[in-house]
């Protein structure tokens, strides 16, 4: 609780909670799974930056009051092992979302001062800035579903 309070003051967070029913959530993951593919420089499987327009994600658009400003969307999936290192990047909008369909390792950030990691539980969206590096973890426990989006206001 105090870590999610200091990052909505020293980064901008938001975090929304509880988005979906876990009928809705389920639905989601079966209908993007078929798109998910290996790209280069990605770390894990990912679908095309399309997937809002194959997938209906409105409610978590509305969710953070993103509408109709999203750029670009996708699913990332990875599991144990995989990746086997970290893909620092940014995004070129104004903010990018992650939303984690499980409890489980969350993402990792490049701080001011050091890295951190947020863990959330599942059924959440964590909105950030898009121009703080971050990465999938490199991790050991289980698979790791996350829609991930861009969007300008």
């Amino acid at each position: 609780m105090i870590q999610n309070v200091l990052l909505r003051i020293f980064y901008d967070f938001k975090f929304y909670h509880n988005i979906y029913t876990d009928l809705e959530r389920h639905s989601i993951l079966q209908k993007a799974k078929p798109y998910l593919r290996t790209y280069e420089n990605s770390p894990g499987l990912q679908t095309p930056p399309y997937l809002h327009e194959e997938v209906n994600l409105t409610k978590l658009f509305n969710a953070c009051r993103a509408g109709d400003n999203v750029g670009r969307c996708w699913m990332n999936y990875t599991r144990k092992g995989f990746p086997d290192h970290y893909c620092w990047h940014t995004h070129p909008h104004r903010y990018t979302c992650v939303y984690y369909f499980d409890d489980g390792p969350g993402t990792i950030f490049k701080g001011i001062r050091k890295d951190f990691q947020i863990n959330v539980p599942k059924n959440t969206l964590v909105v950030f800035p898009a121009h703080i590096f971050h990465t999938a973890p490199v991790h050991e426990e289980t698979e790791r579903y996350t829609i991930a989006f861009d969007f300008d206001l």
